[in-house]
């Protein structure tokens, strides 16, 4: 192998290799603006989900609120329901007291014929 041929192939494969840096550079830069933008992405996803933290809490929050009030709601009608049946009670005592009543003024009151 001559100088000539030996600097002609060292100069083909100087230049590929130059070609594989060049390439190789620019994909680098590529890769930094994927990165870039995934970072971009990763921060507007940070911020929604902070966002929809707050909202969960707040939720959550209503959520409790909600569950108390339906316990004290919970705790008055069964109150209602024990009012009604002691009213319940009450109405068959006037009842029967009205029926003796009823019973009594018949008795008193009857014709003869009617005995």
């Amino acid at each position: 192998m001559s100088d000539e041929e030996f600097e002609r192939r060292m100069k083909e494969q100087f230049d590929q290799l130059t070609a594989i840096v060049i390439n190789l550079g620019e994909r680098v830069d590529q890769l930094g603006e994927r990165v870039d933008q995934l970072g971009e992405r990763v921060d507007q996803i940070g911020t929604k989900v902070e966002k929809l933290t707050e909202k969960v809490d707040k939720l959550t929050d209503a959520v409790v609120g909600l569950a108390a009030i339906v316990g004290r709601h919970d705790q008055q009608i069964a109150e209602l329901i024990e009012h009604g049946k002691e009213i319940d009670e009450r109405f068959k005592a006037t009842d029967e007291r009205i029926n003796a009543l009823i019973a009594i003024v018949e008795k008193t009151f009857r014709r003869p014929d009617e005995q």
